[in-house]
C-alpha cells in the first residue's frame, strides 16, 4: 500500500495547489477589475494581468497532472 497512498499523498497537494491558484485568480481580478472601474491603470493593473496568465498555465499544468496522477491511481 506504500506506493498507492504516496500516490494519493500527491494527488491531494496537486488539488490543494489548485485551489490556492484559484483563490488567487479571483483575488487578483477582483483588484483588476477595481483599478478599471476608478481608471487606474498603473503597474499594478498590468502586472495583475500577468499574474493571471501566468497562473492559468500553472492551472492547466496542474490538471495535466491530477489527470495523470488519477489515472495512476486506477491503474493501482
Amino acid at each position: 500500500m506504500g506506493k498507492l497512498d504516496e500516490v494519493k499523498e500527491t494527488l491531494n497537494s496537486l488539488r490543494a495547489y489548485f485551489g490556492v491558484s484559484v483563490l488567487m485568480i479571483i483575488t487578483v481580478a477582483g483588484s483588476i477589475v477595481k483599478s478599471y472601474r476608478e481608471g487606474i491603470y498603473d503597474i499594478f493593473f498590468y502586472s495583475g494581468m500577468i499574474v493571471i496568465v501566468l497562473l492559468s498555465v500553472f492551472m492547466t499544468v496542474l490538471m495535466k497532472k491530477i489527470k495523470l496522477k488519477t489515472k495512476e491511481i486506477g491503474k493501482l
